[in-house]
């Protein structure tokens, strides 16, 4: 089963590789991603280091446009345009941090509105954080 976390971006708010990596060793120091990568070409696993673990998400980058037809809840949250950056991952815990933590430095740093299509709704920072803190449970011995 795969999991999409969407981040919706105003364009001139959507980071580049370098901002999002400057932004993720600023908020969150145990993480950074492993080699930059083109935001804007990049499609497929963008790897991450967690707590000194190599793991990682798959990464595409949507026309917000497309997507908020899609999810008016979404449309209601104020986003009508910009990038939709999506960040999916399996049932491996180490991806789902990764990416719930992603989401959150987007949203905390960049403007980003998150959303759940699985559950359909908008994610706050502290849904991201709980989620996060939710697939760290089933590391714990």
């Amino acid at each position: 089963m795969s999991v999409d976390i969407f981040v919706f971006l105003a364009l001139n708010r959507a980071p580049d590789f370098d901002a999002w990596q400057k932004a993720m060793r600023a908020s969150r120091p145990e993480m950074h991603f492993v080699a930059p990568v083109d935001l804007a070409k990049h499609s497929g696993f963008l790897p991450l280091v967690v707590d000194g673990k190599t793991t990682g998400f798959f990464f595409f980058r949507n026309d917000a446009k497309e997507l908020v037809s899609d999810y008016p809840m979404v449309a209601a949250s104020g986003v009508s345009g910009g990038v939709a950056y999506q960040l999916s991952f399996g049932g491996d815990a180490h991806e789902c941090i990764a990416a719930m933590r992603s989401a959150e430095v987007l949203v905390k740093n960049f403007g980003g509105v998150a959303f759940d299509p699985q559950g359909g709704k908008v994610m706050t920072i502290k849904d991201l954080d709980d989620n996060a803190a939710l697939c760290g449970t089933s590391l714990r011995p």
